[in-house]
Order: structure tokens, then C-alpha cells, then sequence
């Protein structure tokens, strides 16, 4: 019994030894994760004062993915697996982006032709009126033919090439805007913009004329107003040109044949006439000749080398051809004959 005591008794000590190593290494790994945990904290609370200092969002609200617990095989294999998928929904968004943006170059270049065309387009377009027929509109009586216009005015032609019909009531003439700014905006040629402007109330005077054959009154009379605003702003312009001893041929014609339109305008809408107003009538002519009698006044040559002969120069003989012409239309213009021409029928006419 007593050689068992000392056995004993290193059995103890033994024991003993191992559960304070146990005790030991136990307390070790919790001072281990302590110091773990504490290092996270200090990196939170660094990357939270960075944050603050650039002005981000404290809290974090962003979309991907992070490590939520310890790194382990385990944690990894899943990280890298979900780091994979976020490449390949990066790849197709990505991908949907360049088609986008493919698109949107395209539609940006079609825009930009239809923006061209808009430009070149015809001064005039005309709109259909709310209960109006689409296409198909065949003439039935007179207010109901074709339009005729002159050339320079401008109308869509129908499909075919055919004539377009505008029955009365049923379309609006409105100004494409923009065409005639892209024409004259900011030019500082005088003389080009006022036949421009003279160009343009010829138009509306031949519109304003077919349109009142149609029995659209109310639209030919607004028409007649807006070519006298431009012919009058076309002599505004042609005013520091003609301020000079000897204008040029070409500003003094255009003068004329802006003076002759207004002398249209007021004969059609104001009451100038003849037997209402002699004196103001014949000032009105004189006013309007007066300008090509410059020109051909101006504008003369010699017949032949040598010869004392003179003759008209090339502008001088249009300035004459425009005071013959504007005298026939004054003296003839209100001619109509008695039988309609449609009313006349022959034999054999609807065989």
C-alpha cells in the first residue's frame, strides 16, 4: 500500500498539468478571436471615418458580395462560385448595352437625315383637315379640280405623279418654318434676301389664287396678307442697295416686280381701281414702271461696232417685256368669256 501513494500522487500532478494546458490553449484561442474581432472592428470603424470624410452613404446598402464569416475552404469555393456569376451577368449586361447603344446610334442618324430632308423640303405642306377623305378623291365640280400652280410654288403630288386634289374645306396650307430659316437666316447679302422674300409671296399669291377658285375665300385672303408682309420686307430690303446713284440692274427689277405684286394685292384686296380712284390708280402704275423704265433707260448698246445706233441691252429688254406685260394684264385681266369652256359641247362627244 505504500509503494501505490507516490503513484498516485504523480497521476494527480499529471492531471492536473494537462487541464491547465487545456485551460490554457482555451484561453489563448478566445484572446485570439478577441484580438480578431477587435482588429474587424478598427477596420469598420476606419473605413466608416473614410467614408464619412469623402461625403458616401454610411451605411452599406451595395449590391455584390462579401465575406460574412471567417475565410475557410468552404467560404472560398462559395465566393469564387458567386464571384463567376456576377462576371457572366456582367458579360450580358454588357452586352445588352453595346446592342442599345448600336440602336441608339442608328436612330440618332436617321434622325439626322430626316432632319436634312425637313430642311430641303418645299416651302408649303398641306394638312388634312379633321373629317376629311383620305386619298381617292376624284373631281366633281368646279370646286373640286385640280390646283394649277405656277412653277416654284410647291403642293405634294399624289401617288403616280398624278395631280393632288384638294377639295374645299378638307386641307390647310401651313409654312414649313424651319425650310425658310435654313434659306435666309443670318445672310448679310441684301439682294439675295429680298428674292428670296419676293420668291416666297409669289408662292403665296399663286396658292392664294387656287385656293379662291376652290371657294376658300377666308384662306386666299389670309395668304394675300402674308405675301404683302414679305413684299413689303423684301423693299426693305432692297433699300440700301438702291440708295446708291447707279443700283444694280437686277435690285431695280426685283423692285419692280414686288411694286407690281403689291399693286396685285391692293387691286385684289384693298379696291384700287380705275374708276374708284383715278389718280391713286395711275400713281400706283407710274410707281411700279418706274424702276424698269431705270433700267431701260440705263441699259443700251451699240447696234454694231462702229454704228451709232443704240439698242437695248439684255436687261433693258426685260425691263420693257415686264411693262408690256403689265400693262396687258391691266388692261385684260379681268376678261372671262361668256360661255364657260366646260359648258361647250360638240357632236359625237361622249362616243
Amino acid at each position: 500500500m505504500k509503494g501505490t501513494a507516490p503513484l498516485t500522487l504523480f497521476f494527480l500532478v499529471a492531471a492536473g498539468i494537462a487541464q491547465d494546458e487545456d485551460r490554457a490553449r482555451i484561453e489563448l484561442n478566445r484572446t485570439q478571436q478577441s484580438l480578431q474581432q477587435n482588429r474587424s472592428e478598427v477596420e469598420r470603424l476606419t473605413e466608416l471615418r473614410m467614408r464619412h470624410d469623402l461625403g458616401l452613404p454610411m451605411t452599406d446598402t451595395g449590391d455584390y458580395f462579401k465575406a460574412t464569416t471567417p475565410a475557410s475552404s468552404e467560404s472560398l469555393e462559395r465566393l469564387q462560385l458567386q464571384l463567376r456569376q456576377e462576371d457572366t451577368a456582367t458579360a450580358d449586361l454588357l452586352s445588352r448595352f453595346n446592342k442599345q447603344k448600336g440602336e441608339f446610334e442608328r436612330l440618332r442618324a436617321d434622325a439626322a437625315a430626316l432632319a436634312a430632308k425637313t430642311r430641303e423640303d418645299d416651302e408649303w405642306v398641306a394638312v388634312p383637315q379633321p373629317g376629311s377623305r383620305a386619298g381617292g378623291n376624284r373631281p366633281r365640280n368646279a370646286a373640286e379640280q385640280p390646283i394649277p400652280f405656277a412653277e416654284g410654288s410647291s403642293i405634294p403630288a399624289a401617288p403616280g405623279g398624278e395631280t393632288a386634289l384638294l377639295p374645299a374645306g378638307t386641307v390647310q396650307m401651313v409654312q414649313n418654318l424651319d425650310s425658310v430659316k435654313a434659306k435666309i437666316h443670318g445672310s448679310t447679302d441684301h439682294s439675295r434676301v429680298a428674292q428670296a422674300l419676293y420668291r416666297a409671296g409669289l408662292s403665296r399669291l399663286d396658292l392664294a389664287q387656287a385656293l379662291a377658285a376652290q371657294g376658300q375665300q377666308d384662306a386666299a385672303a389670309a395668304l394675300d396678307l402674308k405675301a404683302k408682309d414679305l413684299l413689303q420686307r423684301a423693299l426693305d430690303e432692297l433699300k440700301p442697295r438702291l440708295a446708291g446713284k447707279n443700283p444694280e440692274f437686277v435690285d431695280l427689277f426685283y423692285q419692280g416686280k414686288c411694286l407690281e405684286l403689291l399693286f396685285k394685292i391692293a387691286h385684289r384686296r384693298e379696291g384700287l381701281s380705275l374708276r374708284g380712284d383715278a389718280a391713286e390708280y395711275q400713281r400706283r402704275e407710274q410707281q411700279v414702271r418706274e424702276p424698269f423704265l431705270q433700267i431701260a433707260a440705263r441699259d443700251v448698246i451699240k447696234k454694231s461696232e462702229g454704228s451709232n445706233t443704240e439698242v437695248l441691252g439684255p436687261w433693258g429688254r426685260a425691263a420693257q417685256a415686264a411693262m408690256e406685260h403689265f400693262r396687258w394684264m391691266n388692261q385684260n385681266a379681268n376678261y372671262s368669256p361668256r360661255t364657260a369652256i366646260d359648258s361647250i359641247t360638240w357632236e359625237g362627244e361622249r362616243r
